[in-house]
């Protein structure tokens, strides 16, 4: 499956945002001039044409393009997932600000809860258009991410096992080389070791607070 560039993209939904009476050749290049050339524009509105996601009518001296229905369609299904997506983020800003002792499994169910979501959606629309409505969803996904997620879902990742550990340094030393694979293995090891410190102040505060309250 090719997905379309956001150039096409961008024209495309321009188009099928102007419903089923779509939008004048003015009312276009006037809209996309910020963006691109005209004759940029009229390359992927060509190629558009071909590939029969839009149509061309001419009324009297007036140019009207509008976006193939199925295409209008998926835009439909894009801005529902979207919404869906939306709704699903609201719930993990709200556990994110719960500072009751649940807070991380809070925020775990409802990452695990978005994360179906996002598989689902991404699964539906490939039944809508995917060269267009794929790219745009995970666009969406991609801004989420880098403004939200990122920084959440690093806290809560589970300790990688021994075996995934091993296989990692294995693949390092096949792609990078036996040195940067040394390097790597070291550098786990101190990490483990920092953890395991961490670990035993930790318990340490927890026992004395259990003596102290008994």
């Amino acid at each position: 499956m090719e997905f379309l560039d956001k150039k096409h993209r961008i024209v495309l939904i321009a188009v099928a945002q102007g419903g089923p009476a779509g939008v004048t050749r003015e009312e276009l290049f006037q809209n996309m001039k910020l963006v691109m050339s005209k004759d940029t524009l009229s390359a992927v509105l060509e190629d558009l044409y071909f590939s029969g996601d839009i149509n061309v009518l001419k009324d009297g001296n007036e140019i009207r393009y509008l976006a193939s229905k199925e295409i209008r369609e998926s835009m439909i299904a894009l801005e529902l997932q979207r919404f869906r997506l939306a709704g699903k983020l609201e719930k993990l800003k709200e556990a994110s600000k719960n500072e009751g002792k649940d807070k991380a499994e809070l925020l775990l169910n409802e990452i695990k809860d978005m994360s179906v979501s996002i598989s689902t959606s991404i699964i539906s629309l490939m039944k809508n258009s995917p060269s267009l409505t794929i790219p745009e969803y995970l666009e969406s996904i991609d801004i989420i991410n880098k403004d939200f997620l990122s920084k959440i879902v690093p806290l809560l990742e589970e300790k990688p096992s021994q075996r995934e550990l091993e296989i990692l340094i294995g693949l390092v030393s096949k792609y990078r080389g036996e040195k940067d694979a040394e390097k790597l293995k070291l550098a786990l090891e101190k990490i483990s070791q920092a953890r395991q410190v961490q670990q035993d102040k930790t318990q340490d505060l927890k026992d004395k607070e259990t003596n102290n309250s008994s």
